[in-house]
């Protein structure tokens, strides 16, 4: 970690005081989260009492009789829609079917948001049949939506002219066998794709059943879980779909089929490229042998506050850290840690089978029975399952119309005016004017938060999910492998040490001003191979790959060597700012990070650039032992030297910068398949959903073929010629006719 040290331990002294210094305990970072957490419980309480979109108010029509003899219904999608904040191409008016009367879709972001899209709520299979044999008549592509949770694209793009979009919310389908359940004696239980997870948690945790993979929160729909890549924190498993045994989908001709077995591979996270999924099965986990327990660490600091770490703290800071982190994962099934820069605190969210049975009596089944009920009352009710509910957003337009003394300025209804609070940081200053107390002060909310959540939770429902509701937030996304956990920890901290020195005006020339607003998130996963379309190689495949980028066999080993009783895995890293403040330094933040990400050494101690052993030589990212470029290895005395004479290679940590509902990338596309014709504007890397400049479609249609080949597609008779759902295929070049 040398490289990286000197850097941080200037920025540090800024970043420790911003959450150590107090002067009253009133005008503590402690005080305003506590005042935020008010404000955050008064905005949930209002959710019941606030009407959204739904039967009965006059949002959705009966639109008259369809071909077949089925009533469509029309509903505006406002979730999320609260302003067009970014434009599109129109509709084309044939795209209505002649029956629209109501237009428009929004994302929950608020990224994305369009006013004459038709939107359409079907509530059987005679309605939504019709709706996608009409739109492929009318050379319309037909995409469902879940609860708009989906970054920008994957329902809409700026091109599209030509969108239909289709809410299962509704739905339910006539077939007698996929009613909504589960078995009791095997595990198995049904669900219909338009139903939340809320939904599906009451039907099944009753009955002593929770889900194997989860994600944070239950605030998303069946089948857009499964058609894309959502995943959990699970050291046995990773994402959500992998648990699915059977699907009913709907193909682009209206035809209802079941998928299984083999072909279940291709339906995974296939974001509906080759149909419409109706109805999901999974396999459950049952509490027979063991009931779920839930529980959470908080540990730290882990620097000394109010002082200036040595290089050899900050080397023990992520020694300490990684090894606290693999240690929880090696003890607990399921894990989500959340890690506070500023108060340099590490918080573990987890869940294991090591509680009494489920033995199925009383009080235990109608205790998460009411709390099931419960949670899908306040935070499922609504509309939820169309809008994605009401976000969780702070007015932080104004910081200091926000940043009061309790009780007073706009946000209460005391009438008093706002009494402001004094910066401890920046002597004469207001702590809403210094962004490095700010984002102190946002973090520290974002973990108390979590913790009132997942306790929560764990006392009522306790199935295992972490929050019930999220603040809208923008994020920048990286997987890796597991065994690289040290260097990128410690590439993550030093980066934002720098980000926070920049704030501070303790580092000069800063190209962006902007404080961290969140923790960082980890979650451990081991996916296999059960998705041919998720974008994210499997531990051994990344093993393979990046043997294959050095050219020497064995490399992986060689530079991310096995640790006994450490699994093997991936890591999913999740940097997250709250959207709102300061957006334009943000997004530039979210970059910043993912440039971090992908060029992290494998080993810090060789940094880039002259050999200190042979200055006539350089230590390079690239490896290629055809020119006798060979991996950097230590030698006596100290330093690293390859061939004598050559540059020796000390390749970048292999990420994986792209997620298909929150965040994009193409570096990885383009690395493994150049021969890929992209147009030059995919070229541009997108941190986060609110710099995607990508068509996300058009995207994954790429990823696609890296992994689809003509026979695969042709084996599932998916008879997407005329492509009612997706993106043409022929438009890509594909000869579905051979």
């Amino acid at each position: 970690m040398k490289i990286l040290l000197p850097l941080m331990a200037m920025a540090c002294a800024a970043s420790s005081s911003s959450v150590t210094a107090t002067s009253d305990s009133d005008k503590s970072v402690e005080h305003v989260v506590h005042m935020l957490k008010d404000i955050l419980r008064t905005q949930n309480s209002l959710k019941s009492s606030i009407a959204l979109p739904h039967e009965g108010n006059g949002y959705t029509a009966r639109l008259g009789e369809m071909e077949d003899g089925g009533i469509i219904s029309a509903s505006v999608a406002v979730g999320g829609s609260g302003g067009l904040r970014r434009g599109l191409k129109g509709s084309s008016p044939s795209c209505s079917l002649g029956i629209a009367t109501h237009f428009g879709w929004g994302n929950w972001f608020e990224t994305i948001a369009t006013l004459d899209t038709p939107v359409f709520r079907v509530k059987s299979d005679s309605e939504l049949k019709t709706i996608v044999k009409k739109s492929a008549k009318k050379g319309c592509r037909v995409r469902p939506m879940g609860t708009t949770h989906s970054a920008d694209g994957l329902i809409i793009q700026r091109t599209d002219e030509d969108v239909v979009v289709v809410s299962l919310a509704d739905y339910t389908t006539t077939r007698e066998d996929w009613a909504d359940g589960i078995d009791t004696e095997t595990g198995l239980a049904r669900f219909r794709a338009g139903m939340l997870f809320y939904e599906a948690v009451a039907i099944s945790r009753p009955h002593g059943f929770v889900f194997r993979e989860r994600s944070a929160i239950p605030l998303f729909t069946i089948g857009g879980v499964v058609a894309n890549m959502v995943h959990g924190g699970s050291k046995s498993g990773g994402f959500v779909h992998s648990d699915v045994t059977k699907l009913l989908v709907m193909k682009s001709n209206g035809k209802v089929v079941e998928v299984e077995g083999d072909e279940l591979q291709f339906w995974r996270s296939s974001a509906g490229q080759l149909g419409i999924i109706l109805a999901a099965e999974f396999q459950l986990v049952s509490e027979e042998n063991g009931g779920l327990v839930m529980s959470r660490e908080n540990t730290g600091p882990y620097l000394a506050p109010g002082t200036t770490p040595s290089p050899s703290d900050i080397q023990q800071l992520v020694v300490t850290v990684t090894t606290a982190i693999f240690g929880t994962i090696a003890a607990k099934d399921h894990c989500q840690f959340f890690y506070d820069w500023y108060a340099n605190t590490l918080n573990a969210y987890t869940s294991d089978f090591s509680g009494e049975p489920f033995d199925g009596e009383e009080p235990l089944h109608s205790q998460y029975q009411a709390a099931a009920d419960g949670y899908l009352a306040e935070y499922g009710g609504n509309n939820a399952d169309f809008t994605g509910g009401l976000q969780s957003r702070l007015p932080v337009d104004d910081l200091c119309l926000l940043i009061c003394e309790e009780g007073t300025g706009p946000l209460f209804p005391t009438g008093l005016p706002c009494v402001e609070i004094e910066s401890t940081l920046v002597p004469g200053t207001l702590l809403c004017e210094v962004p490095v107390e700010v984002g102190a002060v946002f973090s520290q909310f974002a973990v108390e938060t979590l913790n009132a959540q997942f306790d929560g939770r764990k006392s009522t429902v306790n199935d295992g999910f972490v929050v019930d509701s999220s603040l809208v937030v923008k994020t920048a996304i990286v997987f890796f492998p597991s065994r690289a956990l040290p260097q990128v920890f410690g590439a993550w901290w030093a980066a934002n040490a720098q980000v926070v020195g920049w704030a501070s005006g303790q580092l000069p020339n800063p190209p962006f001003q902007f404080a961290p607003t969140g923790p960082l998130e980890m979650r451990f996963i081991n996916p296999a191979e059960t998705a041919v379309m998720n974008p994210i190689p499997t531990f051994e495949e990344w093993k393979e790959e990046f043997d294959s980028d050095v050219g020497v066999p064995g490399a992986f080993d060689l530079f991310f060597p096995p640790s006994p009783g450490i699994p093997d895995g991936l890591f999913a890293y999740e940097v997250v700012v709250l959207d709102g403040i300061n957006d334009g330094d943000a997004n530039k933040y979210l970059a910043f990070m993912e440039g971090v990400f992908k060029n992290v050494p494998t080993n810090p101690q060789a940094p880039y650039g002259p050999n200190a052993v042979d200055p006539s030589t350089n230590i390079v990212q690239k490896c290629d032992v055809s020119s006798n470029v060979f991996p950097c290895a230590p030698i006596s005395g100290g330093g690293f030297a390859g061939v004598p004479g050559f540059d020796c290679c000390n390749p970048p940590i292999p990420v994986r910068n792209v997620h298909l509902g929150k965040g994009w990338a193409m570096e990885w596309i383009l690395r493994r398949h150049p021969s890929l014709l992209i147009p030059s504007h995919f070229k541009i890397r997108i941190p986060s959903q609110a710099y995607f400049h990508l068509e996300a479609r058009q995207v994954l249609l790429m990823i696609s073929m890296t992994r689809l080949t003509n026979s695969m597609l042709m084996s599932l008779q998916a008879e997407l010629s005329f492509v009612g759902y997706a993106l043409t295929l022929e438009r890509a070049g594909l000869n579905l006719a051979s």
